[in-house]
């Protein structure tokens, strides 16, 4: 059972943060655009994939976060803007391991995951939003499963999943801000593309690697009419 147990903590491994390969990359675009209220929306898909082979273990872990979230940002007469976004967030996540020693054992872990992030931030030229999805992540469902002939493998199902939990908690935790990027602007609104600081790049794990991808990140927004514009802005 000992060996179960460190083999699956070595599993989480396919987690760790690491060395970033990819540096924050700021702009100089900035909003430039009539005082008023604009809204709107901003998307984004991002990846880990990772990768083990060591001490008896193979392991892949594939990690997907898909988020939809709507955008605001209010420029004052003056010309200073600040920014307001609500970001629901959907994580999910399935690995499969396998350890041969003294007999085999399989395990596989399904999960998903949900969290989300409401806040306000001064726009600076650069149009970076912080945001923290950790303190708000949950598990909505998991599943669990082992088989295999090596001693102690019926608590492997278990183990792997505690494994999965705390390493989705490390990877959200690297998702700390948005740096958006202007694509178009005019006098009614803007829209563009966005990145994820520091988070594309590789972490070499032992026997293998994570690749953390951005796949997309779009986001939109309007000018609203200021009879309606006003009403629930924070």
């Amino acid at each position: 059972m000992k060996r179960i147990v460190l083999l699956f903590a070595l599993a989480a491994i396919l987690f760790l943060p690491g060395q970033q390969s990819v540096q924050a990359q700021s702009t100089s675009n900035s909003l430039n655009m009539p005082p008023g209220v604009y809204t709107g929306w901003v998307f984004f898909s991002a990846r880990l994939y990772s990768e083990m082979n060591v001490s008896g273990l193979q392991a892949w872990v594939a990690e997907y976060w898909q988020a939809h979230g709507d955008l605001k940002v209010k420029i004052n007469e003056q010309g200073s803007a600040e920014t307001s976004i609500v970001l629901p967030v959907e994580i999910t996540l399935s690995d499969y391991v396998t350890i041969k020693g003294q007999g085999t054992c399989t395990a596989t872990t399904s999960a998903v995951g949900e969290t989300s992030y409401t806040g306000n931030a001064p726009l600076a030229d650069s149009f970076l939003l912080p945001i923290s999805l950790l303190p708000e992540l949950g598990l909505s469902t998991t599943t669990s499963e082992s088989y295999g002939s090596m001693t102690g493998c019926e608590n492997a199902a278990a183990a792997n999943g505690n494994a999965m939990w705390k390493g989705m908690k490390a990877t959200t935790s690297l998702i700390n801000s948005l740096q958006f990027q202007v694509g178009n602007q005019t006098k009614i609104g803007a829209n563009g593309t966005c990145t994820i600081p520091g988070w594309e790049g590789t972490t070499p794990v032992p026997g293998g690697q994570g690749t953390r991808t951005l796949e997309t990140c779009n986001w939109i927004i309007y000018w609203v009419p200021q009879s309606g514009g006003q009403e629930g802005w924070k």
